[in-house]
């Protein structure tokens, strides 16, 4: 079975001080973006800054007013610093629960900053999965190498318990990550090709944030390559992000939450790597 999941990074606008999404906040945005998401089925699985709770809850009450979205945590302040710290983690958990009324079950890291400690943080506090894994190598200041990982999803055995990693989505053997800001700057026909050469895992973690689909009103606050890259396509956005889901659902792709994943692994099958505390 071949499943995808459409991930938000629910986090500030890009560089933005503020705590707004120009997504959750516009009508005619957030409704251009529900056609296409009704288009295809999708389910979105939402990753949330609850600092957005503490500063702008409503933002949150008009996404699930509109969205079929699902929320876990992205962090309390999306800090790089701190991303996964005890007090990063703790926060998040208290505004979380204080907002949905449960405790959560999954938690992505910014900038995929997760740590051997973070992860050891998450099993011991009885989180089901973490999804801050980019299964690549990226070398600016948000940097990391994780060519040595896994591309399909796999267990983490801990002294307090089994934690599943849900990486990002990527092509495989070339592990280039199946994320809308990529798909704009390489193109989609690029990811189509390089789809067929290579293939995907049968488990995929698309991922975007709300600034992707709408972007040239926060490219002020970038600066060199980075404007670039994120002026790419800045047009056309909605466009590709419907092709990318036409191109997942010919391939064999169910759209769904993540929860539905999970209930569709086989765990005892999947890979283990031990943490120790």
């Amino acid at each position: 079975m071949k499943l995808a999941c459409i991930t938000l990074d629910t986090e500030p606008d890009l560089k933005s001080d503020k705590w707004d999404i120009e997504l959750f906040r516009d009508k005619d945005k957030l409704s251009s973006f529900k056609k296409v998401i009704d288009k295809h089925k999708v389910k979105i699985s939402g990753f949330l800054a609850t600092k957005i709770l503490q500063c702008n809850p409503s933002l949150i009450d008009n996404a699930i007013s509109v969205l079929p979205i699902r929320f876990e945590l992205h962090s309390h302040n999306h800090n790089q610093y701190e991303s996964d710290s005890e007090k990063e983690v703790d926060e998040s958990m208290e505004w979380y629960l204080k907002y949905f009324g449960k405790s959560p079950k999954g938690y992505r890291a910014p900038n995929g900053l997760i740590s051997r400690d973070g992860l050891l943080r998450l099993a011991k506090r009885g989180f089901v999965y973490d999804a801050s894994i980019f299964p690549s190598y990226r070398f600016d200041e948000y940097g990391y190498n994780n060519l040595h990982l896994p591309i399909e999803p796999y267990v983490y055995k801990t002294p307090y318990q089994d934690l599943i990693e849900l990486p990002f989505g990527a092509v495989s053997k070339i592990r280039l990550i199946l994320c809308l800001s990529y798909v704009k700057l390489f193109g989609l026909n690029t990811f189509k090709g390089l789809i067929q050469l290579f293939g995907l895992p049968d488990v995929v973690l698309v991922n975007s944030h709300p600034y992707d689909y709408f972007i040239k009103n926060h490219l002020h606050r970038l600066k060199g390559w980075k404007k670039w890259a994120h002026s790419r396509n800045a047009d056309n956005a909605l466009n590709l992000f419907d092709g990318l889901l036409t191109t997942l659902e010919q391939l064999g792709y169910r759209f769904v939450f993540i929860d539905e994943v999970l209930e569709n692994l086989d765990v005892g099958k999947m890979r283990r790597i031990d943490l120790k505390s």
